[in-house]
């Protein structure tokens, strides 16, 4: 089975490739970019555009249309060019097998930012295309299927009535980094807290009650004391640890 075509530019100033193999709709997107660079810092004419860069596309099925429609293809414009790549040489339901990769996921255990940039990344793929998503859209879409934790702590904020999409979005990283840090500061403060000071219950309230010489400990563990392991720490927390000193055996 053949593999995928991989986007392929060593500089600005060269031209991109796509490698032997089936094209993708994200190796496209990123040989359009990467030649509208190209075109940029050569001062390729519009009208030299395709003729320029359309060899490039190394999959010897793509070539062989070129070489039998190049006269036509050539006087194309470079976005008409690339909309024909897109019927001809794209499975016909790309567009809807893309907004779905795109719409499907909830956030779950990923990085806020990293989910986002790979729903952002599956936008930009549906540019100019009816499925691609306003900003509008893409922070309600977030705002729906962020972590269900994030999500209550978002709501007890202002955040929601920031605008700007890309100020939205590292508001709310933010905001779970933080959130991670006070989760991270409360393990370490009930990992320190001194073993002769106890929480107990009492008519509905906590008291701290303390151990004195010759008082028999109530609350002393007995030997069917269930030992509970902490769950490992994620990289996020560890590297907060790291930055205040934490301690790893404790938690």
């Amino acid at each position: 089975m053949m593999g995928k075509g991989k986007f392929e530019q060593s500089a600005a100033h060269k031209a991109p490739v796509i490698t032997m193999g089936n094209l993708t709709p994200e190796a496209l997107r990123s040989w359009e970019m990467g030649c509208k660079q190209y075109f940029l810092h050569r001062s390729v004419a519009a009208a030299e555009q395709v003729h320029k860069v359309a060899w490039n596309l190394h999959d010897t099925q793509i070539q062989d249309w070129y070489i039998n429609n190049n006269e036509r293809l050539n006087g194309l414009s470079f976005a008409d060019f690339i909309a024909k790549v897109h019927d001809c040489w794209l499975p016909s339901n790309w567009a809807a097998l893309t907004r779905q990769k795109m719409l499907s996921p909830i956030q779950g255990s990923c990085p806020f930012y990293e989910w986002v940039v790979e729903i952002q990344s599956q936008n930009s793929i549906l540019c100019n295309m009816p499925s691609h998503l306003m900003e509008a859209a893409v922070k309600y879409h977030l705002e729906a299927h962020m972590h269900h934790d994030l999500a209550l702590d978002y709501c007890s904020t202002e955040i929601a009535g920031e605008e700007s999409l890309h100020r939205w979005v590292e508001k709310v990283r933010l905001r779970e980094i933080a959130k991670q840090k006070e989760a991270v500061d409360a393990a370490l403060c009930a990992a320190n807290r001194p073993p002769e000071c106890r929480l107990v219950s009492g008519q509905g309230t906590s008291q701290k009650s303390f151990r004195s010489k010759g008082t028999v400990d109530t609350n002393k563990p007995t030997s069917n004391t269930k030992f509970v392991q902490l769950p490992a720490l994620t990289v996020e927390e560890q590297r907060l640890l790291q930055e205040n000193e934490g301690c790893f055996k404790c938690r």
